[in-house]
């Protein structure tokens, strides 16, 4: 089981959320197939709800025979702030940080580490940035690669991209997972700005061993972009759209991409504010619209 599990790992690393799926159908008492598979889930349901029509996490799968009952209460939590429409609904908010806090203060579940990675991709996802630091900050200390990712993210999401190369770095001396730490590497160095080119062949290497998914093929366009390779970006944007119509970040770079093209389409953006107008770009393009209508409007 041990490399089934590997295997595992590594899709759920790549965006293969599918194929994952499948490994857990065939056996839904490996615990750590469920885990796995919840917490794609969990991912899943918060990409939703940047979507005009987001759709919630199953609740039924965290019903499932085998799931150890500190993982099973901290997917629960999440499961139910999903469900109750996420950050855009304050008491839902409030309610999902207090069981978490809770959750994280009792001596035995505080101290799981899947408890912990939950709540720091809990916390990412609702941008409660310090609070993912403090959560997973030693775990990553520990060797833990799911709370390095976490903790990766972070720093990136905070422009510390110092850091997060730092991090990259430290997780491939120690790492048994190659994967992971592949994809963590990669990431780091598209935000340095000076390793696009070694973070596009290995998005292309990963592609190769397990085949293209929505997130490899938006990694690989992103890198396009960052290159300037406008055509190619758009390509693979579209590919990863085609795959998944409700990836976002495809469909924002997309829409940077035909920017950087010259070929602004204001339908296009319409679109992407139709569609997905809780996601970071749009929700930071409307804030901009509104400072320029109110700038307007004193001269109207």
């Amino acid at each position: 089981m041990a490399t089934e599990n590997y295997q595992a790992r590594a899709l759920y690393a790549v965006g293969h959320f599918d194929k994952l799926k499948a490994m857990w159908t065939a056996s839904p008492d490996d615990a750590e197939l469920y885990f796995l598979h919840a917490r794609a889930v969990v991912s899943q349901g918060h990409a939703q709800l940047a979507t005009s029509h987001p759709a919630t996490a199953p609740l039924e799968l965290l019903t499932a025979r085998g799931a150890p009952s500190s993982e099973f209460a901290a997917l629960r939590v999440v499961a139910d702030f999903l469900a109750a429409g996420g950050s855009k609904n304050p008491d839902a908010l409030n309610a999902a940080n207090e069981a978490i806090q809770a959750l994280i203060a009792d001596p035995v579940r505080g101290a799981n580490p899947r408890v912990r990675v939950v709540v720091g991709e809990y916390l990412l996802a609702t941008n409660q940035l310090d609070a993912v630091v403090a959560t997973v900050g030693l775990l990553a200390k520990e060797h833990n690669v799911d709370a390095a990712s976490i903790l990766l993210q972070t720093f990136l999401e905070i422009d510390r991209v110092d850091l997060a190369e730092l991090l990259a770095a430290d997780v491939g001396r120690w790492a048994e997972d190659a994967i992971q730490a592949q994809v963590l590497e990669a990431r780091a160095g598209m935000a340095a700005g000076n390793k696009v080119q070694d973070a596009l062949w290995a998005w292309e290497e990963l592609v190769q061993t397990y085949a293209a998914s929505p997130f490899l093929l938006c990694m690989m366009g992103t890198c396009h972009l960052l290159q300037n390779n406008l055509v190619e970006a758009a390509r693979l944007l579209n590919e990863a759209i085609a795959m998944d119509p409700a990836y976002a970040d495809a469909h924002v770079n997309l829409v940077v991409a035909a920017a950087a093209a010259g070929k602004a389409d204001l339908n296009q953006v319409s679109a992407l504010w139709a569609s997905f107008p809780s996601h970071p770009f749009t929700e930071n393009l409307a804030l901009k619209a509104g400072a320029f209508d109110r700038a307007a409007a004193k001269f109207s």
